[in-house]
């Protein structure tokens, strides 16, 4: 693997990879700590949001409303030992936050922390054997800190697939959370409490991270929003790396206008709606889709067509699935294998087995393969930047299938299947949101990807308010 700063400077230069800064800056850290294993130095908590929000909607007008609003959370809120969302509830925190009478834009919000980001006063677990008796975080990562700021306050830290490695939810360490929906199957994952505690009502937010679909997939699949914003959006500083190429840090709410709520936060968007005039979709994608995705996304398909939207098959000049899935996966499991590298080597059979057979895979890649793969990923970018000019946004199921029963969810294909229209947004790093598409029976994710956040959030109102048009 490449092992200084300098030399992956050199490397990029020599062909022609065009590094952002922040991932250059994320490589930089990441490769500073990779004969430490996974020890995770302290972070600084001052940076203050870039954006200073303005009032809007409060969730809570008074503190008795708000107070209400604490215990029926926690009522529904459960740890993932009996099938919850949680690793830990915090109880007397949130109560205690009804006191603070904060009048900001979220104040009185209740927001999960997937267990990968730190939490002031708790250890961050990452749902894995591997991180037990690791030392309690001196002060809050800097998206939570800013949301707390805002007047959310944190209700419990979330359960995920472990060290966010895999998208099926199942955790055999930590538990795997219950799909709200039907609990024999699976929650989706990485970000899989996150999305069981906003789907089950104990959290109105919460956050996640997506590295090539985690928090897309697991809003799919349990029926709310998952938003993924541009590359670099929120501050990453105190999320235990995955990809630091690829890893995103996003919301999941059960609304747009929640997911808007916690974006302003950190970049202010614009309100209102966009009817988009020609929608780009990928249709042979549609053909691997289960019949109860092709007929719930037909729907939305005709729906656009109703409203007057142009609908473009943009097949011929999209990215190859297969292309997109060597390039992330080279990229990801080689960056991976490179922070748990010494950790994996003491400590192996601490390790899931799938997430221990992925690092071990990610070891095998070559630095030249890797080099490769990242210059593939700008030949991505461009081909996606130019299809971008002829249409509003793309669009597409989130997920090809409807959440599988637990115990089918570990058969290889099915791990394919979920991510296989998600993770070229992380390859390319434009924002994407899921929406869930009603009708009766279990949900289904329609996928929206766009030039930008604020396109990508108005974008998406419009979608949402047609999305519930749907009749089965």
């Amino acid at each position: 693997m490449i092992n200084s700063k300098a030399q992956l400077a050199a490397i990029a230069q020599e062909f022609e990879i065009d590094l952002p800064p922040v991932a250059q800056n994320a490589m930089a850290s990441l490769l500073t700590r990779l004969e430490q294993g996974l020890a995770w130095p302290e972070w600084e908590t001052d940076h203050p949001p870039s954006h200073t929000p303005e009032p809007e909607d409060h969730f809570s007008d008074s503190v008795t409303q708000m107070s209400d609003d604490i215990e029926e959370a926690l009522s529904r809120a459960r740890l993932a030992n009996v099938g919850g969302a949680y690793s830990y509830i915090d109880d007397s925190g949130a109560r205690k936050a009804v006191q603070k009478k904060n009048s900001g834009p979220l104040a009185g919000i209740p927001v999960a922390v997937k267990d990968i980001i730190a939490v002031a006063g708790r250890p961050l677990g990452a749902s894995s054997a591997v991180r037990e008796g690791t030392p309690t975080s001196l002060s809050d990562a800097p998206v939570v800190a800013a949301l707390r700021q805002a007047g959310a306050f944190v209700i419990g830290t979330t359960v995920l697939h472990e060290f966010a490695f895999g998208v099926t939810g199942i955790n055999d360490y930590s538990g795997t959370p219950r799909n709200p929906h039907d609990a024999s199957r699976i929650p989706g994952g990485s970000s899989s409490g996150s999305a069981v505690a906003v789907a089950e009502g104990s959290a109105r937010i919460a956050v996640g991270t997506d590295t090539g679909g985690s928090i897309r997939i697991p809003a799919a699949l349990c029926g709310i929003v998952g938003f993924k914003p541009a590359f670099g959006t929120y501050p990453i500083g105190g999320v235990f790396p995955l990809s630091p190429t690829l890893d995103h840090v996003g919301f999941l709410a059960r609304s747009v206008a929640d997911i808007r709520r916690a974006h302003n936060v950190f970049s202010q968007s614009e309100s209102g709606k966009n009817r988009p005039a020609r929608v780009g979709l990928v249709e042979a994608d549609l053909a691997q889709c289960d019949q109860t995705v092709q007929t719930r996304f037909g729907k939305i398909l005709q729906l656009l067509r109703d409203d007057g939207c142009e609908l473009v098959d943009i097949t011929a000049y999209w990215p190859n699935s297969e292309d997109v899935f060597t390039v992330s996966t080279a990229i990801m499991f080689s960056e991976a294998a490179a922070i748990h590298k010494k950790n994996l080597r003491q400590h192996a059979d601490r390790y899931g087995e799938d997430v221990r057979n992925r690092l071990v895979q990610g070891l095998a890649i070559s630095a030249a393969d890797y080099v490769m793969a990242l210059r593939m990923r700008q030949k991505l970018q461009e081909k996606v930047q130019s299809t971008m000019t002829i249409v509003d946004c793309i669009i597409g199921p989130t997920a090809g299938i409807v959440a599988p029963k637990i115990k089918d969810a570990q058969a290889p294909e099915i791990a394919s299947q979920l991510v296989a229209f998600t993770r070229l947004g992380n390859v390319v790093g434009l924002p994407a949101i899921s929406l869930p598409l009603s009708g009766d029976g279990l949900p289904v994710g329609l996928h929206i990807l766009s030039v930008d956040n604020n396109q990508t959030l108005k974008l998406a109102s419009y979608f949402e308010e047609l999305g519930d048009l749907i009749q089965d």
